[in-house]
């Protein structure tokens, strides 16, 4: 059948409400210039071609929001899933069932009090998801799922979800409020506020207004008081900002990974979560291609961990929220193990010997990070005192970071499996099958090649963050026989 000529029938139809929720989507992603012509109707000279440009905007989006949700069709064939759309032109695309990797419902706060959906159909090879049905009623909804899912034999089916036999992980509020108190999404929230400030400084002047307040604070207070005095209330202001930080991060914790649950059903993993935005993802154990374990100073101080994991294919850099991205964004490090056998069935931690890095790693990480220090000396003209005492404290944490980084960093590989460890304070280990490589090559430095080292860099199969895999300062005929093994294992796995 050609590309352009359409299935028997008049094919089905979006929910009524879509042109609804296609405004909304046109107009959220139209903010940005929504409030640069807000702001130029401020404005003696711009303010007519502001308000001009707010009503062509607001009518044309109207109109094409309102034609093309209501020209979209769809077809599920035996062999495709077909989308016509377009308004002046007409698109037709097909989706062979070959293609697609997984389906999914996305319902926001709205969503759920109108008791509709939106289903989002994802295919290998491309950074965005092949087509998005934008809204659906939920018999509607339901109906497409299971549709795909019975030819394609994917996503996640709901019933056994919800006998909760195939529960891996559920997360609680206690737990992730942990997660709250160990990330920092609260920094993230005020960074983007002081950026936003700094864009728009004329009509929220964010600077000013702190020196004004630090201003009336010692107005208010008065100078007369001593160097304790003012110490003590720096020290409070600090710990005031730090925990509002951690309510933030909270905050976002709870709202994002809302009854976060994970589970296996078919060799399948599956994630759910979202107080506002219910989000899923899903992927097979065979497209598993990396588990990364964090475990920084933080989640070692509340006993935790967190597991990270990377699909074959998957659209990392544009759509990490709907993608399959944490096996456990929390977890009890007992529970470590059997969350990665899980994931990986062929994984098992117990096995694997681990291999130190050259003797020379200590001394290259205190090096590079050594370099920073001169930037010290640019405060010389404060107080040289300071920078004494800077630059022997900045030495001494160096020094202390860099060698037990090298006492805790290695790599392990047996028949199926390499990994590498990393870090002191912030410790993380990654996990990566040897059969799901795409390639491997051998990159050495000017600094490598004075000390006889190497780095083994590893290419795996998808595009976006996670798309490579590094192991660092290794001896060079290590490097080259790791290089070496790695090759002979492809080859005789794809043989």
């Amino acid at each position: 059948m050609s590309d352009n000529v359409l299935p028997p029938g008049s094919g089905q139809r979006l929910h009524w409400a879509s042109p609804l929720y296609e405004l909304v989507f046109h107009l959220t992603n139209m903010i940005p210039t929504i409030l640069g012509l807000s702001l130029a109707t401020a404005s003696d000279t711009y303010a007519m071609w502001g308000i001009a440009g707010i009503i062509v905007m607001g009518v044309a989006t109207i109109v094409y929001s309102l034609f093309a949700s209501r020209r979209l069709r769809y077809w599920m064939t035996d062999e495709d899933l077909v989308i016509r759309s377009g308004i002046i032109g007409r698109t037709v695309r097909r989706i062979p069932w070959a293609r697609v990797e997984n389906v999914q419902q996305k319902r926001n706060l709205l969503h759920r009090l109108t008791g509709v959906a939106e289903v989002v159909v994802e295919a290998g090879g491309g950074m965005n998801a092949e087509a998005k049905l934008r809204v659906l009623g939920l018999d509607a909804a339901a109906e497409f799922e299971q549709a795909v899912r019975a030819r394609k034999k994917i996503g996640v089916d709901e019933r056994a979800v919800a006998d909760g036999a195939d529960v891996l992980l559920a997360l609680n509020s206690k737990e992730l409020i942990r997660a709250g108190l160990i990330s920092n999404q609260g920094w993230l929230a005020v960074g983007a506020l002081f950026a936003l400030a700094y864009q728009f400084d004329d009509y929220f002047p964010l600077g000013d207004w702190v020196r004004d307040a630090g201003k009336a604070t010692v107005d208010a207070v008065g100078i007369d008081h001593g160097a304790v005095f003012w110490m003590a209330l720096i020290i409070a202001l600090v710990l005031v900002g730090f925990a509002l930080m951690r309510a933030l991060s909270i905050t976002w914790w709870l709202v994002q990974f809302h009854g976060f649950s994970l589970h296996l059903v078919d060799e399948k993993l599956s994630t759910e979560h979202g107080l506002f935005t219910k989000r899923r993802g899903a992927a097979h154990r065979q497209r598993v291609q990396r588990l990364l374990v964090l475990d920084g100073w933080l989640y070692r101080l509340f006993r935790r961990q967190a597991i990270q994991v990377g699909v074959a294919g998957q659209r990392e850099a544009l759509n990490e929220t709907d993608s399959l991205r944490w096996l456990a964004p929390v977890v009890r490090p007992e529970r470590r193990s059997e969350l990665l056998h899980a994931a990986l069935p062929i994984l098992d931690e117990r096995t694997l010997d681990w291999q130190p890095l050259h003797r020379s790693a200590g001394w290259r990480v205190w090096l590079s990070h050594a370099l920073l220090v001169p930037l010290l000396l640019l405060l010389m003209g404060v107080s040289a005192t300071l920078v004494a005492v800077l630059v022997v404290t900045a030495l001494v944490l160096i020094t202390l970071d860099a060698f037990a980084y090298a006492r805790f960093a290695g790599y392990a590989i047996d028949d199926a499996i390499i990994a590498f460890r990393e870090g002191f304070l912030d410790r993380q280990t990654w996990f990566v099958p040897i059969d799901r490589i795409e390639w491997v090559s051998l990159v050495t430095s000017p600094m490598d090649r004075a000390n006889g080292t190497a780095s083994v860099l590893i290419e795996l199969r998808t595009r976006g963050p996670g798309g490579r895999a590094r192991i660092p300062l290794l001896a060079l005929a290590e490097a080259q026989a790791l290089v070496v093994r790695l090759r002979q294992q492809l080859s005789t796995v794809r043989d």
